[in-house]
């Protein structure tokens, strides 16, 4: 164990630093859920794709069309509600992310005798300095996971892969029906 690590374990807990360890399990439960999102919505693009050219590879192709049909429904299914929960969880970090930039830009500018002993925070309060590379790094990472995959921005992102995926649903009809003509 180094020596930061073990400093760090000695040093009282504070609210900010409760915030900063609940963004960060956030971050991770965000790519998490990204990650589901965008491998579910590939995955039934894939679904749709071999559902429109199965005519063309079985000879008897019913079979594999109700089971692409299936699968194609389940994943844009799964995406869907990914994505809502994305949502739901990216709502209560942006709280959190909100409330510890709000409290560490008080700190660098007024100081706070409180949170000087703090793992987290490196600034005197006579002289405030700029958080710690831990903190920023904390920030930015959630930050940069509150965008879904593919997109670069996240202010429509949730509904760009909530379109993507009732598209993909109403698809599945005309495809079957397209995929049963043979």
């Amino acid at each position: 164990m180094d020596e930061s690590r073990e400093t760090d374990s000695l040093q009282p807990e504070t609210g900010l630093q409760r915030v900063l360890d609940q963004v960060e399990s956030i971050t991770a439960k965000l790519v998490q859920l990204a990650l589901y999102a965008v491998g579910s919505t590939a995955a039934s693009v894939v679904c749709a794709i071999l559902l429109s050219i199965i005519p063309r590879l079985v000879p008897e192709p019913h079979t594999a069309t109700i089971t692409f049909i299936l699968l194609g429904l389940l994943f844009s299914c799964i995406a869907i509600f990914t994505v809502i929960l994305f949502s739901f969880v990216k709502n209560k970090g942006d709280t959190l992310f909100k409330e510890a930039s709000d409290e560490l830009q008080w700190y660098v500018r007024y100081g706070n005798h409180d949170i000087v002993s703090m793992p987290y925070v490196s600034a005197a309060p006579a002289a405030p300095e700029r958080p710690q590379i831990r903190t920023r790094i904390v920030l930015r990472e959630y930050a940069r996971a509150t965008v879904l995959p593919l997109l670069s921005s996240s202010e429509y992102g949730v509904a760009i892969y909530i379109g993507v995926n009732i598209m993909l649903l109403i698809s599945y009809p005309v495809l079957s029906r397209f995929a049963m003509l043979k």
